[in-house]
């Protein structure tokens, strides 16, 4: 339906009226073409003025799929636009000034005037300030340049009182003070911001050639007081239709005040409402809208991937999903790209949310957190750290970062802490070899030169000049090597552009700034700018509730439809309550609101075949949906007796989700898990076998399988406290260090203990101790706990060691050794302590833990002992010595023939094993009750699952 009427003098000004319920960019279309029938294909005298991008797009095919022929010029885009196109400023010395210069020459303006803020608050107002500015820029105040006395009668007459009050008066001054500051300094600068420019144009006189177009302007009740004013000018010169979307239906007007007015009343206001409606046949739009309250966000994910799938499938190929709901939006994008189905997202998202702009925090969170584990590990494991082709082997080369210095040396925090503990612990750490000590060196020592410069700008903990700190900054990164790696990332390219802007807009303003004000700017630096990745045309596209307007569909999804996002909440202004801004012609939340509603309403329009969900359970705490909505589901029940609700989508997700209660039928046909038997490929066999490795290819071949075959033994958990395996780590250091001379420690208690000289050699093994347990006391309370526990057990180990030196002699401690079982094995361990005795050798492993039992080890079932014999030839002891809870004590030991026999059958046995693997012989899950009580390849085995199935 097409109504037009003229408005007011002169005859070339007239306003049409499209109803919701039809085509509206094929109707405008065919309005446009019928008015110039004359002149077709010639439509270069019109222009078309859109407010989004996607209406001009689907504008265009309108027009060509109407004429059905060439037609020559026109233009179609919005105001802003057309006015960059047709009008040249007034006035071009002015240099165009972007939001980072901006944010700087406005914080400066704030410094000037201190006495309006305090200096803490300068960042938290200038960007409301700004919008502000904005606002006044496009109103048709004319007092804005006005004296502080006419600013507070007008703000008087804004909250309707005549009253002096003095919080309303100083709220003028700060605001007039501000404004005319700001547009003094912008003139003395020559400078001119996006709505300074488009002021500009606003102002400059129209050129000649105006009279001869015929202007169809669209949105015309969103447009700011002085573009308004600039349509009727216009309208004074030249032809020009205003063209607005109305619903003039016969069950509009009861039906828009339901909605609208009563979003919060009860149902009879809607019920006596439809009353009306009873004997009236369905409104065809309802019968289009479908509804769906997922029950989680993932849900409601599923539920609109369905709906665009089965849109897909029908030819459908013009399909939106309209949503304000960012994280709904990405997850989407997510799931539908994993099927291989093409999204083109057209609203795009914050920069700040994206990984590019994450590994810049990381790195800044580094620099005020003295490089703690936690943001240093997320800068080193990001794939903008290093080339691509080297991230691999960076990755494994972090793996041994974060286990042997963060995890089992307990680092916390500080570069040169992690650096030492590697230059000093190298020998003892769980390193493959010296290569790897080197190279982490290597790279912390670059990432602590690299971090110099700011760290000493950081640290200096005073002011700078804006141009010093992002200079220094962007310097640490170019230095780091990730500005480089950003260019190889659509979103990374998005921030270079960024932090060019910021590197650039000291030569407008150079306030001074603390480190504070540097994270404050860049962080909302990258809050403010909007990444849109780049993608191709496709029949499914993400956009929001403005970009949505005026567009047609085959399908349309409304998704996250809950009131936190559909009307959403009232906007927060430091300046200016909502009635005041109405007053003033600004945005306002009653504007908004109404402008939100139309959009939702001609959206219900927009399609026939539209699915509106929204969550409707959170955590278990239920969520509202959308007024609008609720009223549309009320209106269709009690008007038409209709169900909205979608009970196809309904069916299908519940045959897609998992089975949660049994069906016989159903089980019946399902293939039970079996009990896992891989084989190995030759040359994922590892060649070396450490003690631990040669125990779990004996506890189970599937965890041989998974953890060394597989390479997937997990990371494990990293923690401030000293763990008890850590606990032991540093009494064998104490033990170390008492016996044999160790790097960066003092000498060793060289003299033979006895019983004269014991109370020596306690003080000395204390004076170790506080050394080496001393790092990690000043990172927690509770080590001192542990430092407590080994110093009640120190005098047991000497008295151990009075009666162990009558028969031994210590030969080494702390000792790497291998042994090459054949030519394609090796064997290899780290042995604690070695004693010599008439050329035959005791091996010792300290343990602060539990043991295995004499059994086990007699029987081969625990090989670590064992397995050190095997390392070295002439031994004729191995054991356990446990120190811990005040008692050193032997707990495990295997001698002479015993020793001899034992080594030479567990030798070849896993001679033989390894031959069997090479064999592709199967590698089972035994499910072994005290071996898959600690093992972390459940998750594979499913262990659970097999043994069910089987009994």
């Amino acid at each position: 339906m097409i109504m037009s009427h003229s408005m007011t003098t002169p005859q070339s000004i007239s306003s049409i009226n499209f109803t919701p319920d039809v085509n509206f960019t094929r109707t405008l279309a065919e309005q446009i073409l019928h008015d110039q029938k004359n002149k077709l294909p010639e439509l270069n005298h019109v222009c078309i003025l859109l407010p989004n991008a996607q209406a001009v797009q689907q504008m265009r095919h309108s027009l060509v799929n109407t004429a059905q022929q060439t037609l020559l010029g026109g233009f179609i885009g919005s105001l802003t636009q057309w006015l960059e196109h047709n009008i040249q400023p007034h006035d071009l010395s002015k240099k165009h000034i972007d939001i980072a210069d901006r944010q700087l020459l406005l914080v400066e303006a704030l410094k000037q005037h201190s006495e309006l803020f305090s200096g803490e608050n300068h960042w938290q107002v200038c960007d409301s300030l700004l919008e502000l500015f904005d606002e006044l820029n496009l109103s048709q105040h004319q007092w804005l340049n006005a004296d502080t006395p006419i600013w507070i009668e007008k703000l008087q007459s804004a909250y309707q009182t005549s009253q002096n009050i003095e919080h309303l008066n100083q709220e003028a001054r700060i605001i007039q003070t501000l404004w005319q500051a700001w547009q003094q300094q912008l003139d003395a600068l020559k400078l001119e911001d996006d709505s300074g420019t488009l002021k500009q144009r606003l102002k400059t006189s129209l050129p000649e050639h105006i009279q001869s177009l015929h202007f169809y302007i669209v949105g015309y009740e969103q447009f700011s007081p002085l573009e308004k004013s600039w349509c009727e000018h216009l309208a004074t010169q030249t032809q020009v239709s205003f063209i607005e979307q109305n619903n003039n239906a016969q069950y509009a007007e009861d039906f828009n005040l339901s909605l609208l007015n009563n979003i919060y009343s009860q149902h009879d206001v809607i019920r006596a409402r439809a009353e009306k409606f009873n004997t009236i046949e369905t409104p065809c739009f309802l019968n289009n809208i479908r509804l769906f309250d997922a029950q989680s966000a993932e849900q409601e994910t599923q539920a609109v991937d369905l709906k665009i799938r089965m849109s897909l499938l029908n030819g459908r190929n013009n399909i939106a999903v309209v949503t304000e709901n960012r994280k709904l939006a990405r997850r989407l994008r997510a799931l539908l790209e994993r099927s291989n189905i093409n999204i083109q997202d057209t609203a795009g998202w914050s920069l700040a949310t994206t990984s590019a702009a994450t590994v810049l925090e990381r790195w800044l969170e580094c620099i005020e957190q003295n490089f703690a584990y936690q943001p240093f590990l997320d800068l080193l494991k990001s794939p903008f750290f290093c080339a691509q082709h080297e991230f691999d082997d960076h990755l494994k080369l972090i793996y041994r970062f974060e286990q042997d210095i963060v995890l089992h040396e307990n680092i916390a925090n500080d570069l040169n802490r992690y650096i030492e503990s590697i230059k000093k612990r190298s020998k003892r750490l769980n390193l493959t070899n010296i290569t790897t000590s080197e190279n982490l060196i290597s790279l912390l020592e670059h990432v602590k030169s690299t971090a110099q410069k700011l760290l000493d700008l950081y640290n200096l903990n005073t002011s700078n000049t804006a141009e010093n700190w992002i200079e220094c900054f962007l310097n640490s990164l170019k230095e780091l090597g990730l500005y480089d790696q950003l260019n190889l990332d659509d979103a990374g390219q998005r921030v270079q552009e960024e932090l060019e802007k910021l590197q650039h807009a000291h030569t407008t303003a150079n306030p001074q700034m603390s480190w504070q004000d540097l994270r404050t700017w860049i962080g909302s630096t990258f809050e403010q700018a909007q990444f849109k990745p780049q993608s191709q045309i496709s029949s499914v596209k993400i956009m929001n509730l403005q970009q949505a307007q005026y567009c047609q569909f085959d399908t349309l999804i409304i998704a996250g439809a809950n009131m936190k996002t559909f009307p959403g909440a009232v906007s927060q202004h430091p300046f200016f309550n909502q009635s005041v801004r109405s007053a003033l012609q600004l945005k306002n939340w009653q504007q908004e609101k109404l402008n939100k509603f139309q959009q939702f309403q001609q959206l219900l329009m927009a399609a026939n075949d539209i699915l509106i969900t929204w969550q409707a359970e959170k955590n278990g705490e239920w969520m509202q949906v959308s007024p609008w909505v609720s009223s549309l589901e009320d209106f269709a029940k009690i008007a038409f007796n209709l169900s909205l609700h979608d009970k196809q989508i309904e069916s299908l997700l519940k045959q897609t989700t998992s089975v949660t209660e049994r069906n016989d039928d159903l089980l019946n046909h399902i293939k039970v898990t079996s009990q896992a038997s891989p084989t190995a490929k030759d040359k994922l066999i590892p060649a070396e076998y450490s003690a631990s490795r040669h125990q779990r290819l004996i506890n189970c071949p599937y965890q041989f399988f998974a953890a060394d075959i597989l390479q997937l033994k997990p990371l494990e958990e990293i923690s401030q406290e000293l763990l008890k395996s850590e606990y032991g780590e540093k009494v064998h250091a104490i033990l170390h260090a008492f016996h044999q001379q160790c790097d960066g420690m003092p000498k060793p208690f060289t003299a033979a203990i006895t019983h004269q000289n014991k109370n020596d050699a306690l003080e000395h093994i204390k004076k170790l101790s506080h050394i080496i347990f001393n790092t990690q006391l000043e990172d927690s309370v509770q080590h001192r706990s542990w430092f407590d526990r080994w110093m009640n057990t120190a005098e047991s180990y000497i008295n151990w060691q009075i009666q162990r030196q009558t028969e031994w002699n210590i030969y080494a401690h702390e000792s790497k050794k291998q042994a090459i079982l054949n030519n394609e094995i090796k064997l290899s361990g780290r042995l604690d302590r070695i004693d010599i005795q008439n050329n035959q050798f005791s091996i010792i492993d300290y343990k602060t833990g539990n043991t295995a039992k004499q059994k086990d080890i007699e029987l081969a079932e625990n090989i670590q002992l064992t397995s050190y014999a095997t390392l070295m030839e002439n031994v004729c002891e191995v054991m356990y010595l446990k120190i811990d809870k005040g008692e050193t004590k032997q707990a495990g030991i295997l001698q002479d023939d015993d020793l001899y026999t034992l080594k030479t059958d567990v030798l070849t046995r896993l001679e033989k094993m390894i031959n069997e693997i090479k064999s592709t012989s199967p590698l089972p899950s035994w499910g072994d009750e005290t071996a898959c009580k600690y093992c972390n390849m459940s998750g594979l085995c499913r262990k659970q699952m097999w043994e069910v199935s089987t009994s």
